[in-house]
């Protein structure tokens, strides 16, 4: 009957049908399991049975059947040791007992032999906090912790559990007293500190009482790894016969590689379609410490990271995958040691997929990569789900979750611990990032961002919604566009962070990288529709090599392009403080616009709380702003903030507070609005002509900051057209903005006035031309049948091209939004001026229009082109490029232009007059609307 008890073992599957007798192929199928599942249940439920143990305690197989949901507080900076602790089964003589040191246990009670048990990290031993680590318990079982019988004094926490007398040793000549404690199923248990730094680290043993839970086996097909010839000894290499069970498994229509009973090594892995790996709970798929193991995986898809080619676990085009089991996929990272302590080209990532379907990562634990844990690139529909990630070896580029232009992508129920950035989203390929769903998270430890978008931005991201986080992050939450990407509508929501030097850091740069297949030039990013709701930052950390007592959050876009519409609100914000230098308040603040942008990009900060520059629709409500430290500085500085709403901000001040707790620099106080006169030139009456047929009229002005009003206060040729003519002006205008951005400012307008304008002005190009857009064309030529005159003719055919990266199409795009929703209303196209030399900063000149640009074009390329598409489209077009007389060439002309030193690009108040005097003129020619009141 023992002998009996102790060979069969019953699983039940993962969808709980019938049981299974594992590793019995052709027996799952047989109708006689059910019987032989009752009999074998009798015999080790059925009170009496002289061949029981004492208290129904039966020997375990192989298997974590017993412990679930391990969480380890050994994780702070420059500690690794949370990611050396296994969940394994069938403990046995021969096994090192540690995850970071090759310790073997010689000597183990004959009981015990099988158990489930938790592999620690030697390196815990220096943990000296209350709780070290704690896990659930999915039956009832004993507890035996084996602690270094050379601690004389035991911790406290062990104080609970009885000395059973029993011993266990190790190859270093330690032994072990066993402590032992009951609990039922569904306890959680907690694990203290070891009692002694210098001594040896315990061990955790789980002895189950009663009945075994039966360990879940996949219900579809199986392909058994060890039926072609895979050895679990943690010695044998198996890639070959890993490998040719997924290829069987794929060829025969799809099922499941069961990898189980072992720790199995490996080298590269292909992943193909409908192959579910599918690691059991207590086993271990192991990479190999051999270069050679992983052969090179050249992916066809181009991307900013296509060279970086070793992978462990690898798949490009394939669809329906899935990584299951509740086992441990290990890529067996020490740290920065060889092989893997070169460059992130020189070592694998555990899994990557490239242009793959039908992705599902469920149940499993990955831990110790060598480089990114999981990388995702021009996939669709990603589900990963109930993980748990322990990859912070001291290994930079240990990200735990990199996802890149994929489409329709969940992210949910995740642990995480990554020696980089926690979650992070990027835009590599020229796809899409879209559709990214990210919640009920916890970010148990994260070197870097808990959750990042950035900062490889090189196409696009959308649609981003990250909820329900808990994050333990030296940095927080970062969104960031560098690289030509448009970054929009992303909301943040519902996120609590502890320890965190920074909660929020947004940029949009000019970092500009190229990659072989993407746009050349790379033009200058949007980021647009940001909403950060309800964050809270509980706990903050001083990181010294990053200037952490000067940091603060900050929003930053760049001098040519404003991030456009930001709405921060329901938060409280801890910042570090602590600074004393009232000359810090009053320092510039550098532009950086091509650095690499990570929070500390801009250095010690004049405010303490939040830095918002080139920001266009601001709103932030119900915000608190707090310390750690007094600082002197205000808690917000706004500077270049165009439409901002503030309400329900507080702060914390001390008497020394400079100069405004909430200072808006572009107005010089707190509260006072910008200078609106016209400042330089007064209108005379008999300059204004009020009885044309503009008088009245609403007219929206789209363009670049020709038409954005400046923070100098000088007047703008639409205030003056306002006095000349009697025009009402609805501005949408902004720095930087280019013709791909008139289109969102035409929708903007929309949605916002419907079509309660009577005229529509469009005043842009130079940022097009400065910025290498190509000019493309109009029109494609094809031939197509017509009739004429009642015969079929082939004639030559045109179809006009809406390509958002050329000047031609983008031009396009705009004139046919406009001509389908404001069809009533005059649309008028106006020149771009001569363009002289302008320097924002030592990183940021741009040079006069004698020069061509990238493309090999001239100013006046592009001012033909816009002639064209008024013809084009039929509407009229002011040439200021000929008839206004600016000429920013001759140094005449310096005093119409804002700085001559600096800026001969935008005009001050004197040039926006002429300007203006030539646009009335004109416009006197040209029928003010076709609406009919």
């Amino acid at each position: 009957m023992e002998n009996l008890r102790l060979k069969v073992f019953f699983c039940k599957t993962e969808t709980g049908k019938e049981p299974r007798e594992r590793g019995l192929k052709n027996m799952l199928k047989t109708k006689s399991i059910p019987i032989i599942c009752m009999v074998a249940f009798l015999i080790v439920t059925v009170p009496g049975i002289s061949s029981l143990k004492a208290n129904n305690e039966i020997s375990a197989k192989p298997g974590t059947q017993l412990i679930s949901e391990l969480d380890i507080n050994d994780v702070k900076e420059n500690v690794f040791n949370a990611s050396f602790w296994f969940e394994r089964g069938n403990i046995e003589t021969g096994t090192s007992m540690y995850g970071d040191k090759n310790t073997k246990i010689t000597m183990l009670p004959g009981g015990l032999a099988g158990c489930d048990w938790i592999q620690t990290a030697d390196g815990s031993k220096h943990y000296t906090d209350s709780t070290l680590a704690v896990f659930d318990l999915n039956a009832d079982a004993r507890v035996y912790i084996a602690h270094d019988k050379s601690i004389p004094t035991k911790p406290a926490w062990l104080s609970s559990y009885t000395l059973t007398g029993q011993h266990i040793h190790n190859s270093e000549s330690t032994i072990f007293q066993l402590y032992r404690k009951s609990f039922d199923k569904g306890d959680q248990i907690a694990l203290g500190p070891n009692g002694g730094t210098e001594k040896s680290m315990y061990i955790v043993i789980v002895q189950p009482v009663g009945v075994v839970p039966a360990l879940p086996v996949p219900s579809n097909e199986l392909f058994d790894i060890r039926e072609f010839g895979a050895k679990g000894d943690g010695k044998t290499v198996n890639t070959a016969a890993i490998q040719n069970a997924i290829d069987a498994c794929s060829s025969a229509g799809g099922g499941s590689v069961f990898i189980h009973d072992g720790i199995y090594l490996s080298g590269t892995l292909i992943l193909k379609d409908n192959v579910t790996l599918y690691v059991q709970a207590g086993s271990i798929l192991r990479g190999t410490r051999n270069p050679n193991d992983y052969p090179p995986q050249k992916c066809e898809l181009k991307s900013f990271r296509d060279n970086e080619n070793l992978q462990f676990i690898y798949a490009e085009k394939a669809a329906n995958i899935t990584l299951t089991g509740g086992g441990i996929i290990d890529g067996q990272d020490t740290g920065i040691h060889p092989p893997w302590a070169g460059d992130v080209e020189t070592r694998p990532r555990l899994i990557r997929m490239i242009e793959c379907k039908d992705i599902v990562i469920r149940n499993i634990t990955l831990v110790r990569s060598c480089s990114w844990v999981q990388y995702y690139e021009g996939c669709e529909d990603l589900l990963i789900e109930n993980c748990r990630i322990r990859a912070y070896t001291g290994q930079h580029n240990q990200d735990g979750i990199d996802i890149s232009g994929t489409a329709n992508a969940t992210v949910r129920n995740c642990y995480i611990i990554s020696g980089d950035d926690a979650i992070c989203l990027k835009s590599m390929s020229m796809k899409k990032n879209r559709d990214i769903h990210i919640y009920d998270n916890q970010v148990k430890y994260s070197h870097c961002f808990a959750v990042k978008i950035g900062t490889e931005t090189h196409y696009g991201v959308e649609n981003v919604t990250v909820r329900n986080i808990v994050g333990n992050a030296r940095y927080g939450l970062a969104i960031q566009t560098t690289d030509g990407a448009v970054t929009n509508n992303i909301l943040y929501e519902n996120i609590t962070l502890s320890e965190c030097t920074v909660p929020i850091s947004i940029r949009l740069g000019r970092r500009n990288r190229e990659f072989k297949g993407g746009p050349d030039p790379v033009p200058i990013g949007k980021m647009s529709n940001i909403t950060i709701r309800n964050i809270t930052n509980t706990g903050v950390r001083f990181v010294e090599d990053k200037e952490g007592p000067g940091i603060a959050c900050s929003i930053s876009g760049i001098p040519e392009r404003d991030i456009e519409n930001v709405v921060i609100e329901d938060c409280d914000f801890l910042l570090y403080g602590s600074i004393q230098d009232k000359q810090l308040i009053y320092a510039e603040v550098p532009e950086r616009e091509k650095a690499y942008p990570n929070f500390h990009i801009f250095g010690k900060l004049p405010c303490y709380g939040m830095f918002v520059r080139h920001v266009n629709d601001l709103t932030l409500k119900n915000i608190n702003f707090s310390y750690k430290y007094p600082d002197v500085r205000p808690a917000i500085i706004l500077d270049d903030v165009d439409h901002y709403t503030l309400s329900g901000i507080n702060y914390q001040t001390n008497p020394n507070t400079e100069l405004y707790p909430v200072w808006d620099k572009q107005s010089g106080s707190y509260g006072q609005d910008q200078d609106t006169s016209l400042s330089e030139r007064t209108i005379k009456d008999s300059e204004k002509t009020l009885n044309s047929q503009w008088n009245g009229k609403r007219v929206a002005y789209l363009g670049d900051s020709m038409t954005q009003k400046p923070r100098d206060g000088s007047a703008v040729y639409w205030e003056y057209l306002d006095t000349l003519l009697g025009i009402e002006p609805f501005v949408y205008g902004k720095s930087g903005h280019q013709w791909d951005d008139i289109y969102d400012q035409a929708v903007k307008l929309k949605n916002e006035r419907n079509t309660d304008v009577d005229a529509i002005f469009i005043f842009a190009g130079t940022n097009d031309y400065n910025d290498n857009v190509p000019l493309g064309e109009f029109f494609t030529e094809t031939t197509k049948q017509t009739n004429h005159d009642g015969e079929r003719v082939t004639r030559k055919y045109r179809s006009r091209i809406y390509d958002d990266s050329t000047f031609c199409g983008r031009i396009n795009n705009v004139m046919a939004f406009l001509k389908d929703h404001y069809p009533m209303q005059q649309v008028v196209i106006l020149t771009p001026l001569h363009r002289g030399f302008a320097k924002f900063s030592d990183s940021n000149v741009q040079p006069e229009e004698n020069f061509c640009n990238g493309q090999g074009l001239f100013l006046e390329d592009y001012v033909n082109t816009l002639k064209k598409a008024a013809l084009n489209w039929a509407v009229p077009i002011i040439d200021l490029y000929s008839i206004s007389g600016l000429y920013p060439l001759s140094d005449s002309y310096t005093r119409y232009f804002r700085n001559s030193e600096t800026d001969r690009l935008h005009l001050n108040s004197k040039g926006n007059y002429r300007l203006a005097k030539t646009i009335q003129y004109q416009l006197l020619t040209i029928p003010s609307t076709f609406v009919i009141d």
